[in-house]
C-alpha cells in the first residue's frame, strides 16, 4: 500500500537533492523577486525627475548622470537578474527531474516484485489490460505529481510570500489584500478539483477495460477472423471507445472549465488591484512609478498563481492514480516459503499427495470435489477424462497457480504451503497444450534468457523431434518465432515447449494433453526419445490418447471433478467402467 505519506517518507531518503534543490530554488526566487520594481521605478526617479534610492546609488558609483545612463544601467541590471534566475531554476529542476524519476521507478519496481508474487487467478480477475495501466499510466501520473510539486510548490509559495512581503513594504493595504485573495482561490480550486478527479477516475476505469478488449481482440485476432467475427468484436470495441470518448469528453471540459475559472478568478482580482492601485494614485501619495510596479508584480505573481492551481488538479490525478495502483500492490499473492526447499533437494524425483482437494473459480461451484491423489515418486501417472472434467484445472492447482478452496497439495510429504510454489514451480515443469512463445528467436524461447550451450539446446530439439526443422531454417535457433510463436505450427509449438522442459530438467513433469496436436507417429517417437529422460522423474500425463495412457503406472479418472476409478491398466480394464468405455472409443 502506498500513501502521499510514504511518498514523503521515500523523498526524505533523497535529503541532499531535496535541500540543494530547494535552497538553489529558493536563491533563484529571491533574485526574481526585485525584477519587477526596477524598471518601473525609473518612471518616478528618472521621467518625472523625483529622483529616489536606484538613481542615488548610481550616482555614488559614476559622475556621468544622464537618464540614459540611469536606464541601461538598470536594463542590464534587470537582464542579468533574469540570466541568473534562468541557471538556478534550470539546475534547481535538474535535482527535482532526478529525485521524481528516483521516486517513480522506486514506485515501479515496487509494483513489479509484488506482481511477481500475485496468485494467477488474482491477475487474470484484474487483467493484463489493467495491469499495464497501472504500471505506465498512473505511475507516470503520479511521477508528474511528484516532479512538479517537488520543482513548483516551494517556489511558487516562497514567491507569493516574497511578492507579499514586498507589496506590505510598498503600500501595506495592497499586501493585506493579495494575502486575504490568494487563498480564497486556492480553496475555490480545490473544491473543483476534486469534483473533476472522480471524473478522471471514471475515464480511467474506462481505458483500462477498452485495453483490456482491445488486447484480447489482437492477440485472438487471428480466431476472430477464422470464426468471421470481426464485425461483432470491433463493434464491441467501438462501443467502449465511444464511452471513452464520453468520459474522457467530460473529464477534459470539466477540467478545462474548472482551471479556466480559477484563473479567471484570479485575472477579475488581478483587474481589480490595477483599478485600486490607479484610484490610490488620485487619492494618496502612491507615485505612479509604484504603481507600474505593483501591476508588475501582480503579472509576475500569475505564474506561481497558475502552477498552484495546476498543482490541485495534478494532486487530485495523483490521488486517483495511487488509489487505482494500490488496487494492484492489494492484489492476493501466492503463499511464500515457510519452512525451507530441503524437502524438494534431497531427490531426483518427487512424490505428490493431495488430500480432499476442492476448487472452483466461483467457491459456490466447485469444479474439482475432494481429489486424493497419490503419486509416488519417479512413476508415470495418467489422469484421463472428457474435456470439462477438471485435468487442466488440476494440473494448475499443483504447480499454484490457482489455490485449493480447501484440502492441501504435499510434495514429498510436505505441504506445499510451507515450501511455497515458487519454489516447487523451480522443481516441476508443465508442458500445455498451447503454448505461448515470445516473439523473439527460437533461441530465446528455449533458454528463456538462460545462457546454455548449443549443443545442449540441440540435444533438447533432438529429443523433442523438432531439430531437423530447425536445421533447414537459414537462421537456425536465431529465426524469429513471432508473436505468440505464429510463425509455428501448433505441433511445432508443443515440440518447442518439450524442448524447453528437457532444457529445464524438472523433476516433476506434467504433460497436459501437450502432444494433441501431433500425429500418433510423431508422438510415438517423441515419447520413445523421452524415456530415458524421464527416467527417474516424476511424470503425470493428461491425455486423450489410448497410446499415452498405456505408458503409466496407475490411471485415474476424472469426471465432472469426481475421481470416478483410479487403478493399473489390468486392474481398470477388469471393470466395465469409464475406462473401459475409453479404451473401446479408441478402436
Amino acid at each position: 500500500m502506498i500513501t502521499f505519506k510514504l511518498l514523503l517518507h521515500m523523498m526524505l531518503r533523497y535529503k541532499r537533492s531535496l535541500f540543494f534543490g530547494n535552497i538553489i530554488a529558493i536563491m533563484a526566487t529571491l533574485i526574481s523577486i526585485p525584477i519587477p520594481l526596477l524598471i518601473p521605478l525609473m518612471v518616478d526617479e528618472v521621467l518625472l525627475k523625483k529622483g529616489g534610492k536606484i538613481t542615488e546609488t548610481i550616482d555614488g558609483w559614476i559622475s556621468y548622470h544622464e537618464p540614459l545612463v540611469y536606464i541601461g544601467i538598470v536594463l542590464v541590471v534587470t537582464i542579468a537578474l533574469r540570466f541568473i534566475f534562468f541557471i538556478l531554476s534550470v539546475v534547481s529542476q535538474k535535482f527535482f527531474i532526478t529525485l521524481s524519476q528516483e521516486l517513480s521507478f522506486t514506485i515501479r519496481v515496487r509494483a513489479l516484485e509484488h506482481l511477481k508474487h500475485v496468485s494467477m487467478s488474482s491477475y487474470e480477475r484484474l487483467g493484463s489490460g489493467k495491469v499495464i495501466i497501472h504500471l505506465i499510466t498512473d505511475i507516470d501520473t503520479i511521477e508528474q505529481f511528484l516532479g512538479s510539486a517537488l520543482s513548483k510548490l516551494i517556489v511558487s509559495i516562497t514567491t507569493l510570500i516574497g511578492v507579499a512581503i514586498v507589496l506590505i513594504w510598498i503600500n501595506p493595504l495592497f499586501g493585506i489584500l493579495i494575502l486575504i485573495f490568494q487563498p480564497i482561490i486556492m480553496i475555490v480550486t480545490r473544491k473543483i478539483s476534486t469534483r473533476v478527479g472522480a471524473l478522471k477516475k471514471e475515464q480511467n476505469r474506462t481505458i483500462g477495460e477498452l485495453s483490456d478488449t482491445l488486447t484480447q481482440m489482437c492477440d485472438l485476432f487471428g480466431q476472430i477472423r477464422a470464426s468471421n467475427k470481426e464485425e461483432r468484436f470491433i463493434q464491441s470495441a467501438i462501443e467502449q471507445s465511444k464511452r471513452l470518448r464520453q468520459s474522457a469528453s467530460e473529464y477534459g471540459i470539466k477540467a478545462l472549465m474548472g482551471e479556466r475559472y480559477s484563473y479567471t478568478l484570479f485575472l477579475s482580482g488581478f483587474e481589480i488591484f490595477r483599478a485600486l492601485g490607479l484610484v490610490m494614485v488620485l487619492y494618496s501619495d502612491l507615485s505612479i512609478g509604484v504603481m507600474f510596479g505593483i501591476f508588475g508584480y501582480l503579472w509576475f505573481m500569475m505564474t506561481p498563481v497558475q502552477d498552484l492551481l495546476s498543482l490541485q488538479y495534478s494532486f487530485a490525478n495523483a490521488k486517483n492514480a495511487l488509489s487505482r495502483l494500490n488496487e494492484l500492490l492489494s492484489l492476493p499473492t501466492e503463499p511464500r516459503e515457510v519452512s525451507s526447499s530441503k524437502a524438494l533437494s534431497h531427490t531426483r524425483a518427487l512424490s505428490i499427495q493431495t488430500k480432499n482437494l476442492v476448487f472452483g473459480y466461483d467457491e459456490k461451484e466447485p469444479v474439482l470435489r475432494g481429489i486424493n491423489l497419490n503419486i509416488a515418486s519417479g512413476s508415470t501417472v495418467a489422469i484421463i477424462g472428457a474435456s470439462g472434467s477438471g485435468k487442466s484445472t488440476l494440473s494448475q492447482l499443483l504447480v499454484g497457480f490457482y489455490l485449493p478452496t480447501s484440502g492441501t497439495i504435499f510434495y514429498n510429504g510436505v505441504s506445499a504451503d510451507k515450501i511455497g510454489f515458487a519454489t516447487i514451480r523451480s522443481e516441476v515443469f508443465v508442458v500445455l497444450q498451447q503454448p505461448l512463445m515470445f516473439n523473439d528467436t527460437l533461441r530465446f524461447n528455449l533458454t528463456m534468457g538462460d545462457t546454455i550451450d548449443d549443443d545442449k539446446i540441440l540435444n533438447a530439439l533432438r529429443i523433442a523431434q523438432l531439430s531437423e526443422f530447425v536445421f533447414t531454417l537459414p537462421q537456425g535457433l536465431d529465426t524469429q518465432v513471432g508473436k505468440f510463436g505464429i510463425r509455428l505450427s501448433g505441433g511445432q509449438r508443443q515440440r518447442l515447449s518439450i524442448a524447453r522442459m528437457v532444457l529445464a530438467n524438472p523433476k516433476v513433469v506434467i504433460f497436459d494433453e501437450s502432444t494433441s496436436a501431433l500425429d500418433v507417429h510423431t508422438e510415438s517417437a517423441l515419447f520413445n526419445a523421452l524415456e530415458g529422460f524421464l527416467q527417474d522423474k516424476t511424470v503425470i500425463i493428461i491425455a486423450h490418447r489410448l497410446s499415452t495412457v498405456t505408458r503409466a503406472d496407475y490411471i485415474y479418472v476424472l469426471e465432472n471433478g469426481v475421481i470416478l476409478e483410479e487403478g493399473t491398466r489390468e486392474n481398470l480394464e477388469k471393470m466395465d467402467g469409464k475406462f473401459n468405455r475409453f479404451v473401446n472409443d479408441q478402436h
